[in-house]
């Protein structure tokens, strides 16, 4: 039995600006960013009609042989010689920054991970020999604090330095500047203080090199009531707002805009998996919950990046770990993401804050066709998720008044919004709807009402 859906869209009723909140995407593999598939896909996104977009990707201060590989990177930015002075290469981060600006998008810079020469190893079990070292390194080193944060902060002014110099202040204005990553977890293995004191040093030096840079902190994880990325948020953005300053010794710290991450679910490996598909409800839930935090603490009128923002949590994992990620080859992924941005763009409203998802996927070189894995592109196939983003790219600037109205079963949610040609309508449905009628009002004389069949 058909089951009928009615949209109506009134043009002439207005309900403010559309805010473009999905201009945010990053990943694990920087090297992947100069590479010709990378390059290619971040001329999709600068082709897009919004761009640019901002770019977040992980280990861009690490060492190692600077050839991206799943779950980390390199660049050798920093090392020391035989004196133990620091010496700077910039050779391949500017390779990577390069290939953001080159294709048309702005750099979404995170700030780690920990160099090797940099790294305080009294926080690692003791080993011997170059090849143990450095293997422990690949596996934990990285997530160690400074053993000396006069280097770090010496460092970080002279990354700012460079990049100022490179590209200009009022290029890296522009951009965004994000203290490590979710090191309420196994990505810090220092505490919530000494995360406190490496973010002090760090605003110290990236304002000293340029005082207009934007920086934020502290990319914890999901939200949870009672949880430790609750607490950690709490501690970090108390500290901002009246602890003592580990730099300064004054009261308080700098704090340009607040990132923290919310994902949906999470999918380990599992050979034979149960069926399961990652929650919407839960996402926005931990998008709430941080924002409650921000509040209270009286941080509202800061811009917030969920810096990450997905279904799940392990990109590089695909349906040959677990069959669940069969999802991100289809349209449930784009769906799933349409209807978590149009709840996230409802929050913010709500709250009169700016919120902003970014999207934690990109492509895997060499993978086999359709792996699975969080990617928006498969060997050079746009899957559905990306066709979402070509979608966003073409929205105006304005909403419309949507209305739904359904018979039977099935949940539908939309947006309408303003094009400076044209209106354009963006919905997501759900259950066993089998016609959508789109009707407009407002619309010019001879139009027609669209009737969507979707097929069965």
């Amino acid at each position: 039995m058909g089951r009928n859906v009615t949209i109506t869209v009134d043009a002439e009723k207005r309900l403010g600006k559309q805010d473009h909140l999905w201009r945010w995407i990053g990943y694990d593999e920087c090297n992947y960013s100069y590479i010709p598939e990378g390059i290619e896909l971040l001329q999709k996104f600068a082709a897009l009609g919004d761009a640019p977009y901002y770019v977040r990707t992980h280990f861009m201060f690490c060492t190692g042989n600077c050839h991206g590989t799943y779950k980390f990177g390199s660049t050798n930015i920093y090392w020391e010689n035989e004196k133990g002075e620091a010496v700077y290469d910039f050779t391949y981060y500017d390779k990577i920054i390069d290939a953001f600006l080159k294709t048309g998008n702005k750099p979404f810079v995170e700030l780690g991970f920990m160099p090797k020469a940099l790294a305080d190893t009294n926080y690692l079990t003791p080993v011997s020999g170059n090849w143990d070292s450095y293997n422990q390194y690949k596996e934990t080193g990285w997530t160690c604090p400074p053993k000396d944060y006069d280097k770090w902060h010496d460092f970080i002014k002279a990354v700012v330095t460079h990049l100022t110099e490179r590209y200009g202040a009022e290029e890296v204005k522009s951009w965004y500047f994000e203290l490590w990553n979710e090191p309420d977890i196994f990505y810090w293995h220092g505490t919530a203080a000494e995360y406190c004191k490496l973010y002090d040093y760090t605003e110290h030096a990236v304002h000293e090199a340029l005082p207009e840079a934007r920086l934020s902190g502290p990319a914890v994880t999901g939200i949870f009531q009672g949880s430790q990325s609750q607490k950690f948020l709490r501690f970090f953005l108390m500290h901002c707002k009246e602890g003592a300053n580990y730099y300064t010794q004054e009261k308080g710290t700098r704090l340009d805009f607040i990132t923290f991450h919310v994902k949906g679910g999470g999918f380990p490996f599992e050979m034979h998996a149960p069926k399961a598909v990652p929650s919407v409800e839960s996402l926005v839930h931990q998008v709430k919950l941080g924002l409650d935090v921000i509040t209270e603490l009286g941080y509202q009128d800061r811009e917030v990046i969920l810096s990450e923002a997905d279904p799940d949590g392990w990109a590089a994992g695909g349906v040959y770990d677990n069959a669940n990620m069969i999802f991100r080859n289809t349209e449930y992924y784009a769906t799933y993401v349409a209807s978590a941005y149009d709840k996230i763009d409802r929050l913010s409203a709500r709250y009169g804050m700016k919120v902003r998802p970014l999207a934690w996927a990109f492509l895997f070189p060499g993978e086999r066709c359709f792996e699975g894995t969080r990617t928006f592109t498969t060997q050079g196939i746009d899957k559905a998720v990306f066709n979402l983003f070509k979608i966003y790219g073409g929205l105006g600037g304005g909403k419309a008044l949507l209305t739904k109205r359904r018979r039977g079963s099935g949940r539908l949610s939309g947006t309408a919004v303003f094009h400076p040609r044209q209106w354009r309508n963006l919905y997501r449905r759900r259950g066993r709807n089998r016609c959508i009628r789109l009707c407009c009002k407002g619309k010019k004389r001879g139009d027609s009402d669209s009737i969507i069949q979707p097929s069965q």
